[in-house]
């Protein structure tokens, strides 16, 4: 009975690492669901690594990405400086003191160079020195003082990913005008990637793609209106009004389609 349990439990762990690895995201908790938040969570996860470590295996590690995708490990490492971009400009924002103000822009300078001039194939410990305990205090600091984004749950968000495959289909498949077409699935895959994207670019970056498909519903509206009793634009319709609701109730601001366009169902 013995053998027969510890058997099983081997098996159970090797099923959750499988599907941890099949996932392709780390698991990453965030003290404070903010931009400085998140990158301090992530530099954290990297800091883990000794000195004598390959950056590659360390970002490999970090992104969830096989060390084989060298380009997306380095299109991760762009993510993270654009991050930490926003929230560079949010802290100087608020109004800081010169000095104060010279020590933020040297320390961004800095942590912004760590990503940007990194060679995979070099060892993690120059970048392990520059990411020092100070570093992350400060970073800490950052979080702490920008207060809460608000967050979206992985249930919702696994209900619009699973919408925006069923809508990609059958836009795919329509008989829309073929530059509008190619634009709608553009902007599917962009909401698509800030999903996927969620644990580094949070409810912002959602909210970028959400506005930018709602900016262009409005501008081809009278086109649109003209296939409102397709399923697909009703699908459509009906994932950017989740989309929106569920951004608006996370960062509390207006629904955009409140204002910017009408039902395109309507009589």
């Amino acid at each position: 009975m013995k053998k027969k349990k510890v058997t099983k439990k081997k098996a159970t762990k090797k099923k959750i690492k499988e599907k941890e690895i099949k996932s392709g995201k780390p698991a990453i908790k965030y003290k404070y669901h903010n931009s400085a938040g998140r990158l301090l969570a992530i530099l954290e996860l990297a800091n883990i690594s000794g000195p004598r470590a390959k950056n590659i295996h360390v970002w490999s590690k970090v992104s969830g990405l096989s060390v084989d995708q060298r380009v997306q490990i380095y299109g991760f490492l762009v993510k993270l400086s654009e991050l930490l971009d926003d929230t560079e400009t949010r802290i100087l924002a608020m109004d800081l003191p010169s000095a104060r103000t010279n020590y933020v822009q040297n320390t961004f300078a800095a942590l912004k160079d760590v990503l940007l001039s990194c060679n995979l194939n070099g060892y993690w410990g120059s970048s392990k020195k520059r990411i020092d305990q100070a570093t992350l205090a400060f970073l800490e600091f950052c979080a702490f003082s920008l207060g809460e984004d608000g967050t979206i749950s992985e249930d919702e968000l696994a209900e619009i990913y699973t919408s925006i495959g069923d809508v990609f289909k059958q836009v795919s498949d329509s008989n829309l005008n073929k530059d509008l077409k190619a634009l709608l699935l553009r902007l599917l895959v962009s909401i698509k990637s800030a999903i996927d994207d969620y644990w580094i670019g949070g409810v912002d970056g959602i909210r970028h793609s959400c506005s930018a498909i709602i900016v262009e519903i409005k501008r081809h509206q009278d086109l649109l209106k003209s296939h409102s009793t397709q399923p697909w634009m009703k699908k459509l319709f009906n994932m950017v009004v989740k989309l929106d609701g569920i951004v608006a109730k996370a960062i509390k601001y207006r629904k955009l389609l409140e204002y910017v366009v009408p039902k395109l169902d309507s009589k």
